[in-house]
């Protein structure tokens, strides 16, 4: 299986690399592919390791992830924007107004993170952009990837 897609880490800044690697065998199960609603335009996968399929924890967390991933995903946008204009500008005056902008943002996705993250501990979801691979052979392309992971086992990617 061949999986590619861009990782979304939240740090000073969010890093958006590649990554491609080869799995021997299937260990993810796609959970739901979250359609767009709305002007909202992106698809969004979500997938969770095979092991933990029909957990009652994990099945209850589900409506709550999926009612906060699209906040998410637009606050990381808008951060990542506003990280990429800082370096650009000239005037204090306007850097001061875009870190705070940027400090905002932050604290928005960290309350957001934490509301998905709720009762599941110790895995969390992560967030991929630019999905495009197969997963138990059926062929996936999304804007976002949202995997629960777990920090002492295997990623998605």
């Amino acid at each position: 299986m061949l999986l590619k897609a861009e990782n979304i880490t939240i740090s000073e800044k969010i890093s958006m690399k590649n990554k491609t690697n080869l799995y021997d065998e299937s260990r993810f199960e796609v959970a739901e592919l979250i359609n767009p609603r709305d002007c909202d335009n992106r698809l969004i996968l979500a997938v969770y390791q095979y092991t933990l399929r029909g957990d009652k924890i994990l099945q209850d967390n589900m409506p709550i992830m999926i009612e906060v991933i699209r906040d998410y995903i637009r606050e990381a946008e808008i951060y990542m924007h506003l990280t990429d204009v800082l370096p650009r500008l000239i005037w204090d005056s306007q850097k001061l107004v875009i870190r705070e902008e940027i400090n905002l943002r932050k604290r928005n996705m960290e309350l957001l993170r934490n509301k998905m993250n709720t009762g599941i501990s110790p895995y969390y979801w992560r967030l991929y952009k630019k999905f495009d691979g197969y997963i138990e052979g059926i062929y996936y392309k999304a804007d976002y990837v949202i995997s629960l992971e777990k920090p002492d086992a295997p990623t998605f990617w």
